[in-house]
């Protein structure tokens, strides 16, 4: 029988688990075992028979000689983020996606900043537009000369300086990607929470949207963990099937380049307003000489208009 926690798991104590060195190493040896893929074996995660690591073993990989210290620190762990069954001791799901924030150094990677030129152009004034990655693991892209913004997205910054421009520009537009198909189902990208979405026009004032975004955007808000994020009104068409097989069919596969190098994306001249309450917009995508116009409501609902 697996060992049940003494305790309801609380943010407090799920935190509190981890303040330790040790017990962070325990949680990196679990999750780092086995080393390659090929020692992999299928367990499913709810079965918790003949499977983990022995005490003897973790405790050897993880390097403490008190035996009394290490027993501590691994029962602070077990029922939150390990389970011990039968002698051994594994990662419960909570531990492995702790693990693997851990690894793509979520809290604790500084990455390298990096800046550079993209071959999408800034939908107002043409200028090649450049890409930015700070210390924050935040991926912007921007245009140089008027500050209109294009992308920004999250990209956990794990070996970040041994990345190469061409790695960085594809983990960004993936990273981008999932999170513009998980707002198209209207789920959370961090939680999985139900979302809710308006749309926002741009206007002639002095807004942060006036100024930075040439699109009306979908504000999406995260009625679970609060969580938001303000896509355009296109870039949520890049994953939206119409729009998706409308470019197969002339040859454009749309994974083959970021969301914003489509000028459907981030262009303004390519949006027109149809209704303003409750707000429709009707969006342009453009191959060769065929276009789709794809209206968008609120809801994020999609037609294609004839």
């Amino acid at each position: 029988m697996a060992d049940e926690p003494d305790d309801e798991l609380t943010p407090q104590s799920a935190f509190s688990a981890l303040a330790s060195e040790v017990r962070v190493e325990i949680l990196r040896t679990l999750g780092s075992a086995p080393a390659s893929i090929e020692d992999l074996e299928y367990v499913p995660i709810d079965r918790r028979d003949a499977y983990g690591m022995q005490y003897s073993t973790l405790r050897k990989r993880v390097g403490v000689d008190d035996k009394g210290r290490f027993t501590y620190h691994l029962s602070q762990l077990t029922g939150t983020f390990v389970d011990h069954c039968d002698g051994r001791y594994q990662l419960n799901w909570l531990g492995q996606f702790a693990y693997r924030f851990l690894v793509a150094g979520a809290f604790s990677s500084t990455p390298t900043r990096r800046e550079f030129e993209t071959d999408a152009a800034c939908p107002r004034c043409r200028t090649a537009a450049r890409a930015r990655y700070t210390d924050e693991q935040l991926f912007f892209v921007d245009c140089p000369d008027c500050d209109c913004r294009l992308a920004m997205v999250h990209v956990p910054g794990r070996t970040d300086g041994a990345r190469s421009r061409e790695a960085l520009l594809d983990a960004a537009a993936q990273r981008f990607r999932a999170v513009l198909f998980s707002i198209g189902n209207r789920r959370c990208p961090w939680c999985a929470g139900e979302l809710e979405t308006t749309i926002t026009l741009p206007g002639a004032d002095d807004s942060f949207l006036s100024r930075y975004r040439d699109q009306p955007i979908v504000t999406v808000r995260c009625r679970d963990c609060s969580g938001a994020y303000y896509p355009t009104v296109g870039e949520t068409l890049v994953v939206a099937p119409p729009v998706v097989s409308f470019l197969h069919r002339h040859g454009i596969d749309p994974s083959d380049r970021p969301p914003w190098e489509f000028p459907f994306a981030v262009d303004g001249d390519r949006t027109s307003v149809l209704e303003r309450d409750p707000t429709r917009v009707a969006v342009t995508v453009r191959a060769g000489e065929d276009e789709l116009t794809v209206v968008v409501d609120e809801s994020l609902e999609t037609g294609v208009r004839r």
